[in-house]
């Protein structure tokens, strides 16, 4: 498999489109191989396929319904 990595601390836009995507934390997951992700539109069903490995509580990127990455949160109330 290829992963993509990118600038996700910086800049939420996806690398393939450039499209924006939009940072939220991981809430649940699910045995289904998703994730009910908290985004400022409220929780989200999100596939997690590119982050099989990914925890509750982690910030991610998400875009057209898939976790891309994870981002770096320094602060723990962030």
């Amino acid at each position: 498999m290829r992963v993509i990595v990118c600038a996700a601390e910086t800049d939420p836009s996806c690398a393939v489109c450039n499209d924006a995507g939009e940072w939220g934390r991981i809430l649940e997951l699910c045995p289904d191989g998703t994730a009910l992700v908290e985004l400022c539109g409220g929780p989200v069903e999100v596939a997690m396929d590119l982050l099989p490995d990914a925890r509750v509580g982690e910030r991610v990127v998400v875009h057209l319904g898939f976790a891309l990455s994870r981002v770096n949160d320094p602060s723990p109330g962030a």
